[in-house]
Order: structure tokens, then sequence, then C-alpha cells
């Protein structure tokens, strides 16, 4: 009888700790390591528009101000422009003309794309023709 009473209490107590670990209330914020993907806090549409993450491209200058870049890349159906914002902290090297190609450093900034770096780059016809000479 005290086996049997014993191995009651010993049953008891673990189904206690387990059922107590599963119904603590999370804490905001955290997730345990074993928790699925579902369960885990999604990141948020802001958290991803203010990204830190940085891109770059290269294509021909089809204007350029003191507030905007547009820059066209591609050729044939591909062909397509791409306008960024300039502000006082867009660093600019070298000349940067209509017509001149460019490396532009950019961000992803809510719905703008932030020039961050605009370089002067040599355009790929002009590098094949010096490298078949």
């Amino acid at each position: 009888m005290r086996k049997m009473r014993t191995a009651a209490i010993v049953l008891g107590a673990i189904l206690a700790v387990s059922i107590t670990g599963l119904a603590a209330p999370a804490v905001a914020g955290q997730t345990s390591a074993t928790a699925p993907k579902s369960l885990k806090p999604a990141k948020s549409a802001s958290a991803k528009a203010t990204s830190t993450t940085t891109h770059s491209i290269r294509g021909v200058v089809k204007s350029v101000d003191s507030s905007s870049l547009v820059i066209e890349r591609g050729a044939g159906k591909k062909k397509r422009e791409m306008t960024f914002v300039l502000d006082g902290t867009t660093h600019r090297a070298g000349d940067i003309n209509v017509g001149s190609a460019v490396a532009v450093r950019y961000k992803n900034d809510a719905s703008k794309l932030m020039a961050l770096d605009i370089q002067p780059a040599k355009a790929k016809a002009a590098a094949h023709k010096a490298a078949a000479h």
C-alpha cells in the first residue's frame, strides 16, 4: 500500500511540474529555443522597413537634380528605370551627369529608395571595347 501511495505522489508531482511549465505565460518578446516557428513573434512591418540593409546597383543616369536621381538599367524589354531620393547625407563622388554610368549604394526606406553613395562607374560597353583593343 505504501508503494502505491508513494508512486501516486511521485506521478502527481511529475504531472504537476510538466503542466505548470506548459501553462506558464510567456514573457513578451521571449521565445524558447524549442518553440515552433509559428509561435515565435514575427518581425513587424516597421522593423523590416527600417532595416539597415544596403544594396548597390549600376546604371546610366537619365536625370539628376538636388533631390532625386533616375538611372536606367538593362536593355530591350528588360530596360527599367529606378528613382532614388537624394538628401544632405548622400555622398557624391566625381561628376554625376546625364548619360554617365554610375554605381549607387542605397537602402529601402519605407517605399523610397534612399541613395547613400553615388560614384561614377565604367560603362560595360566601354569596358568591353577597351578590353578588345
